[in-house]
């Protein structure tokens, strides 16, 4: 299939998907790359659609260094049985697009709100398989630098799917990176009469304003574990700097 074929394509899958598919349906997916995601839920129908993952982290252990040494929080004494392992609240994070307002928010500990950005798929017309009771085409795109796989079906004629992973003429079925960051696969698709409701957040903030704040956040913490630190104890926490990648996957 030519480009100006996929095109005509994507454009009549459009306008049947925005004119004809209003019934919502939910979607269950399979996170393969993280052990600590309980569910998976896309909530969709032609024009929007609520994407929501549910977290229950495993506890942290404290690593303390003492005169140069590193030594398990297990074994120190001195270190409060409580804090020896921090166990952090389950947690859920979301993201919202919006077709007819270009317009989506992403749940990042603050509230993003940007316009919608879709990434640039080539399709292989040639390359299809069943997934499930499905059967889907693949398509390709580049995710800030990393290959991505995605698989679709056309009989499910919406243009969603999870997370920032939507803009092909059918459900996205699975995605998968070069990188393994991510892998999801759907489980099960159902109609729901639950409505999608958009998130109403008294305070949104733009990309730019988000990594500003980041920044500011590190250099706090950092601050902060310099003034707990003694010539016998050492408190550090690593973070990885900022880079375009981390933007990009905002986007």
């Amino acid at each position: 299939m030519n480009m100006k074929k996929i095109n005509i394509f994507l454009f009549l899958s459009t306008v049947f998907v925005l004119n004809s598919f209003s019934q919502n349906y939910i979607a269950k997916y399979q996170n393969f790359t993280s052990e600590e995601c309980d569910s998976v839920l896309l909530i969709f129908n032609a024009s929007e659609w609520f994407y929501i993952s549910y977290y229950t982290p495993a506890a942290k252990e404290l690593n303390i260094v003492q005169n140069g040494v590193e030594i398990s929080a297990d074994n120190f004494d001195e270190i409060p049985e409580n804090l020896r392992k921090t166990k952090y609240p389950p947690y859920n994070l979301f993201t919202y697009h919006n077709l007819k307002e270009n317009e989506y928010l992403k749940q990042s500990g603050y509230i993003i709100k940007a316009p919608m950005n879709r990434l640039d798929w080539t399709i292989s017309a040639d390359s299809s398989k069943f997934l499930g009771n499905y059967q889907c085409l693949m398509a390709t795109a580049d995710l800030c630098g990393v290959p991505v796989t995605a698989w679709f079906a056309p009989e499910i004629p919406v243009t969603c799917g999870p997370d920032r992973f939507w803009g092909l003429p059918g459900l996205i079925v699975s995605v998968k990176t070069a990188d393994g960051s991510v892998f999801l696969e759907l489980l099960s698709l159902s109609k729901t009469e639950n409505k999608i409701v958009k998130p109403q957040v008294a305070n949104t903030v733009t990309k730019e304003q988000f990594w500003k704040m980041k920044k500011e956040f590190e250099a706090k913490l950092a601050r902060l574990c310099s003034s707990m630190n003694n010539e016998n104890m050492t408190i550090t926490i690593s973070s990885s700097p900022t880079t375009d990648r981390d933007k990009c996957l905002l986007e």
